[in-house]
């Protein structure tokens, strides 16, 4: 089942119980030309993920530098999650 989901997880299944597992993560960050620490900018979501999830919140994920995005955000988070 697929959930577009921009407001929250928890808001569109109801609950977080209803989440199986997090399969991936991609993290845009909006950043200039040569920098290199995009992975570490989202690792906030990562550790998040296995701290709400445990093992269920181990997941695969990408981490990619942007020179924009929308609305001026400074990051933005993709996440593919089995209900």
């Amino acid at each position: 089942m697929l959930v577009d989901a921009p407001d929250g997880t928890e808001e569109a299944l109801g609950s977080l119980d209803a989440v199986k597992s997090i399969v991936g993560v991609n993290g845009y960050v909006n950043a200039v030309a040569g920098f290199a620490d995009s992975p570490a900018v989202i690792q906030w979501r990562v550790d998040l993920l296995v701290e709400v999830f445990g093992e269920a919140g181990r997941h695969v994920r990408a981490a990619i530098g942007v020179s924009a995005l929308p609305r001026n955000a400074l990051v933005e988070v993709q996440m593919t999650v089995e209900i």
